[in-house]
C-alpha cells in the first residue's frame, strides 16, 4: 500500500460525490492520506463529461477534484494482476465488465484498497480489498 488510508477510486464514487456530495463518501475521501486514480476510471470521467456535453459545470467540478488526486498508471504488475482477477472471476462463473477489472487489477497490483459503488466488485473481496460506499 502506499500509505496507509490511501485508496483508489473507481469512477462510480467520484460520480456520486461530485453529484450528491454523499457523505457518507465525502468524509471517507476527506479522511484518506493519499486519493489515486486508475487510468482506467480517468477514461471512465472523461467519457462521462463528454456524454455531459462538456458541460461547464461538470467540467469545473472534476477539475477542482482532478487536483486531489494522482494518476495511477498501468504496468506490468497490473496485468499479473488483471489476469489473476480475470481468472478467478472465470472460475466463479461471475465476469465484470472489462474496465472495472482492469480498475480493480489496478489498486491491486499497488496494494491499495479500492473505494467503490458497484457491488460486483464485491466478487473480487477474497482477493484485494473493497471498500463500498
Amino acid at each position: 500500500m502506499k500509505t496507509p488510508g490511501s485508496l483508489a477510486l473507481d469512477s462510480s464514487v467520484i460520480v456520486r460525490h461530485m453529484r450528491t456530495a454523499d457523505l457518507v463518501i465525502s468524509s471517507r475521501l476527506k479522511a484518506a492520506t493519499e486519493l489515486y486514480l486508475p487510468l482506467t476510471a480517468l477514461g471512465e470521467m472523461r467519457f462521462g463529461l463528454q456524454r455531459a456535453g462538456n458541460s461547464r459545470r461538470a467540467v469545473e467540478q472534476w477539475e477542482r477534484f482532478s487536483k486531489e488526486v494522482v494518476l495511477l498508471l498501468p504496468d506490468d504488475a497490473t496485468a499479473t494482476a488483471y489476469a489473476e482477477l480475470k481468472q478467478a472471476l472465470a472460475a466463479k462463473g461471475k465476469p465484470i465488465p472489462e474496465n472495472d477489472l482492469w480498475i480493480a487489477a489496478t489498486a491491486k497490483s499497488h496494494d491499495l484498497p479500492l473505494f467503490c459503488r458497484d457491488a460486483h466488485f464485491d466478487e473480487l473481496a477474497e482477493l484485494m480489498t473493497i471498500i463500498q460506499a
